[in-house]
């Protein structure tokens, strides 16, 4: 019984994911990793050495192919398809979230251990939470502003997409610190302790 109520519960996971479902206090998009993580756990499930159907480089084509096919169908889908375009692209980009998340986990090693043998990538690393808990409403609330700042200037929207996101990375790299420098017990209940040693 309580291996059946796991699995219904992940079919309930990724059903929400698929919907992109929220209610009161569950969001769809979030539940399913979730649901994975205490999966992975629950089951000693190998997250250092995958099984062969986890193999990072045809992940990775996958990833390639749905982007491409996702991006292509979002700029002329809609004259072939009509607006059964839409739940198309949406399928293809819940696809491209997952074959890229597995690429990047499987076979992102020697790209990480680079990364944390640099001492400026650990120092920004420690403020992860503070990009992972602001990043959401600051791009929110910029985009239009920076879009409107660049738009003298070609392929304004393509700029915003590169800029913002490194501009956001930064302010909010840039509060963590100054935020765990001045009030470090601040920081500390903010972020539930993550990254204040390094």
């Amino acid at each position: 019984m309580h291996r059946t109520a796991r699995y219904v519960f992940l079919a309930v996971a990724v059903l929400f994911w698929l919907a992109t479902l929220n209610l009161v206090f569950v969001e769809g998009e979030g539940l399913l990793f979730f649901a994975l993580g205490v999966w992975i756990q629950k089951t000693d499930f190998s997250i250092e050495s995958p099984q062969p159907w986890l193999n990072p480089t045809g992940w990775f084509i996958a990833f390639v192919g749905l982007a491409t096919l996702k991006t292509w169908l979002a700029f002329r889908g809609q004259p072939l398809m009509g607006d059964y375009v839409y739940p198309l692209i949406t399928l293809l980009h819940k696809g491209t979230v997952i074959s890229g998340l597995i690429a990047c986990w499987f076979g992102g090693d020697a790209i990480v251990r680079w990364c944390m043998a640099r001492p400026w990538f650990v120092w920004l690393s420690a403020f992860s939470f503070m990009i992972y808990a602001l990043h959401a409403p600051l791009v929110a609330y910029l985009i239009d502003p920076a879009i409107e700042v660049l738009q003298p200037m070609p392929a304004t929207r393509l700029l915003a997409f590169i800029l913002l996101p490194l501009a956001v990375i930064a302010l909010c790299v840039a509060t963590g610190a100054t935020l765990r420098k001045f009030t470090p017990g601040f920081y500390g209940l903010l972020t539930g302790g993550r990254g204040m040693g390094s």
